[in-house]
């Protein structure tokens, strides 16, 4: 019996594949104090390089909370959600710089999220899963920058109207004191 598998317009691996496409497509720019980088998956990058080494770094994972499953929300909402990212980044103690990823061709908006140096990668991917992230960008000194792609359904576990409509409350008791 011979099984043919046709792919809709809408396939999961289309999707995936379109995806993959648009993230090698992106300059995920890195903000140092004084120089700004420019990051691509599949290359090397030795002005990172020599930042990294000059700084005792060996690897870095690149993270984001803007538009959870990639699917476009609200800006106020992509705000909170990295912020509120970057806050657990600072609660782990790891060292970080903030990223903007720009896609090359401008048809999808310019996303903040975080370089995050010398930690593991299991724990930058759970990081990624709980904002419903599909792929982080991972590299070491010398060697590709890569795509790594997240086993989560893209379920967000921090939902943004949730936490912000219980910040509000809090916010409004306390003008009241």
């Amino acid at each position: 019996m011979v099984m043919l598998f046709f792919q809709t317009r809408y396939s999961p691996l289309r999707r995936k594949m379109r995806l993959n496409l648009a993230y090698q497509r992106t300059t995920y720019w890195v903000h140092l104090s004084r120089q700004h980088i420019p990051v691509r998956i599949g290359r090397c990058n030795h002005r990172l390089d020599r930042f990294m080494n000059s700084s005792g770094y060996k690897k870095f994972a690149i993270i984001s909370a803007t538009n959870p499953a990639s699917e476009p929300i609200k800006k106020s909402k992509n705000i909170f959600l990295n912020q509120l990212l970057k806050y657990k980044i600072i609660r782990k103690g790891l060292r970080f710089h903030p990223t903007l990823a720009c896609a090359d061709a401008r048809n999808w908006p310019n996303e903040a999220g975080w370089i995050i140096f010398d930690n593991e990668l299991s724990e930058i991917m759970a990081l990624g899963d709980q904002f419903g992230q599909l792929a982080i960008v991972t590299g070491e000194t010398g060697k590709i920058t890569t795509l790594v792609w997240l086993q989560s359904k893209s379920n967000l576990r921090v939902k943004p109207d949730t936490v912000m409509q219980k910040r509000k409350i809090r916010i409004r008791k306390s003008l009241k004191h």
